[in-house]
């Protein structure tokens, strides 16, 4: 069971997270994306950080912008370093998490379901 430091190291660290997606990465193949830390998943021994992130759009753009952002892992490291004070930064592991898109799936089938009948 995680503890109430966890969780709250987990909080800070996607609100840290988000802000330098939104205004530090610098890469044009970023821009007019919309982005989302979803959530983040911290090793109680701060070794790694699991960001989920949620990316809008088509399926070949959302994995160039993915594969981007895993690029710029270290970069994001190093700024949630300076931003958050922690006994030492995890390692940061991008995953992209595709909840949006399975539940839009899920609706659509639903709708199909209905109008069949």
């Amino acid at each position: 069971m995680k503890g109430n430091r966890t969780d709250r190291i987990n909080s800070e660290i996607q609100k840290a997270v988000s802000s330098i997606i939104s205004n530090e990465l610098n890469n044009p193949i970023f821009e007019g994306q919309f982005i989302s830390v979803a959530q983040v998943d911290t090793a109680p021994d701060l070794s790694q950080t699991k960001v989920y992130i949620s990316i809008l759009g088509n399926a070949e753009k959302k994995s160039e912008v993915f594969q981007a952002l895993r690029n710029c892992a270290g970069f994001v490291r190093k700024e949630l370093s300076s931003s958050i004070e922690l006994k030492k930064t995890p390692k940061i592991i991008f995953v992209l998490d595709e909840t949006i898109d399975n539940a839009s799936r899920i609706n659509e089938l639903l709708n199909n379901i209905k109008g069949a009948k």
